[in-house]
């Protein structure tokens, strides 16, 4: 189930492909204009897209619009802080 906060959320989600599949966290923040940044913790790669992002997401089938360079994200609070600097 996804942990809702006031700018953002937390869901579930997995990736790899065919039989190895690995669950995962994924950070959401959504934008007001559309769109939402989103990162899977401890990952270095923040990511932009328009597609809907929710508990079971796969993220190797998220089209991806952006992608932004950091330290290994490990919160959602660290994800709101990297995309708005």
């Amino acid at each position: 189930m996804a942990n809702e906060f006031i700018y953002g959320k937390e869901v579930s989600g997995f990736y790899g492909l065919g039989k190895v599949q690995t669950q995962c966290t994924v950070f959401v923040y959504p934008q007001r204009r559309g769109g939402s940044w989103y990162v899977i913790e401890g990952s270095e790669n923040i990511n932009f897209t328009y597609d809907d992002l929710s508990d079971g997401v796969n993220t190797e089938a998220i089209n991806d619009i952006d992608t932004i360079g950091s330290d290994p994200v490990e919160s959602l609070e660290q994800l709101i802080q990297e995309v708005d600097e």
